[in-house]
């Protein structure tokens, strides 16, 4: 029986709402249902804000969130049934709970079951180390990041692990204008693993020479966080350089706005979207050295790295770049653009995803 061009996919994630786990389920089945349309193509999930907008793929609702035994079980009938009943040729878990039920549903139908690392998965108990398992039980395990792909290797070395960078869309991330007032920009969620005081402390720093700066944040986090961060600003009289935006899932304009992007995490990151937005856009990125930043951020070429938690060097790099030649800027902001539409665009991680569909169907 001939091989299909484009297989029929089931992908499996908790929710979808904003984030990149669910914006690269939404645009690798977007994808899917152009590549396919005489069939289908399905999402299942709990639903969320990412269903607002309009789609060509079939969402099927479940409460694949729950990270209940009993619903996890329940679970995996109801994908076995939905896998039958819609010819299903290969399932796609993005998340440990659903993966789960994924994996007990391939199981019983003899469907090939992916998976995708979208995080370095931390546990020091058996049973979570057992329940995190699961995402390297897939027939192929993606990594998304050399560094995910080494965290995998290192804790599953059995785990038959391939690389494909995430990807964004770089036609839709590209800049119209050049920023040239001192504004920062962080886009992401107000915690601590972000960093977001130790940029708010290289403000302070920065403000006496640069009176104009502007910190732009995304005000949306735990209360009590959001708190902190208030109280932060306060005690360093910085209530006219920070300004708070309301979370969006079109973050161009201000990307636009700003001359410096800030990745500030002093946690590893699986891979940093918002960085390859912002470099996308052809702005300067200035990232801590951790995770998967120096795959995206090469320091000196496409962007700047910091030592994490330092405000002092966060300050030092800002003031550089504040102060960095016309033409510098320029060579740096193109070639990470460069670097993003080479390693991570969207259309090179689908084209290598559909490759590695196949490669399964082959041996079923």
């Amino acid at each position: 029986m001939p091989i299909k061009s484009i297989p029929i996919v089931l992908q499996v994630l908790p929710s979808m709402h904003q984030g990149g786990v669910e914006h690269a389920a939404f645009e690798m089945a977007e994808y899917l249902a152009a590549a396919l349309p005489q069939s289908k193509t399905y999402v299942a999930s709990k639903g969320g804000s990412l269903l607002e907008k309009n789609y060509h793929f079939q969402h099927l609702t479940l409460p694949l969130h729950s990270k209940n035994p009993f619903t996890i079980f329940l679970n995996a009938f109801r994908l076995a049934k939905i896998i039958k009943k819609h010819n299903i040729d290969i399932v796609h878990a993005r998340s440990r709970a659903p993966a789960w039920s994924a994996w007990l549903a391939c199981k019983m139908t003899g469907v090939p079951f992916v998976t995708t690392y979208h995080a370095a998965y931390k546990g020091r108990s058996f049973f979570k180390k057992f329940y995190n398992s699961i995402m390297a039980r897939g027939e192929k395990v993606i990594a998304i990041s050399h560094f995910i792909q080494n965290h995998v290797t290192f804790h599953c070395p059995l785990a038959n692990v391939v690389l494909i960078y995430e990807g964004i869309n770089t036609d839709f991330y590209q800049s119209k204008r050049a920023a040239s007032a001192p504004v920062l920009f962080l886009p992401s969620r107000l915690s601590p693993l972000k960093g977001i005081h130790v940029a708010i402390k290289a403000l302070a720093r920065l403000t006496p020479q640069y009176p104009e700066i502007k910190l732009l944040l995304m005000r949306v986090g735990k209360e009590n966080y959001l708190q902190q961060i208030d109280h932060l600003i306060r005690a360093h009289q910085l209530e006219k350089h920070v300004r708070f935006i309301e979370p969006t899932p079109d973050l161009r304009p201000h990307y636009e706005e700003a001359s410096i992007v800030l990745m500030t995490s002093v946690t590893p990151e699986a891979l940093g979207r918002v960085s390859l937005e912002a470099l996308s856009m052809q702005r300067l990125l200035i990232a801590t050295n951790l995770g998967a930043n120096p795959e995206i951020c090469i320091d000196g070429v496409t962007g700047f790295l910091v030592k994490p938690g330092s405000d002092k060097d966060l300050a030092d790099k800002i003031n550089d770049c504040l102060m960095m030649e016309e033409a510098r800027r320029a060579k740096i902001s193109q070639k990470g653009r460069a670097h993003v539409l080479q390693n991570f665009s969207k259309d090179y991680m689908h084209e290598k995803t559909i490759k590695l569909y196949q490669s399964l169907l082959l041996r079923k």
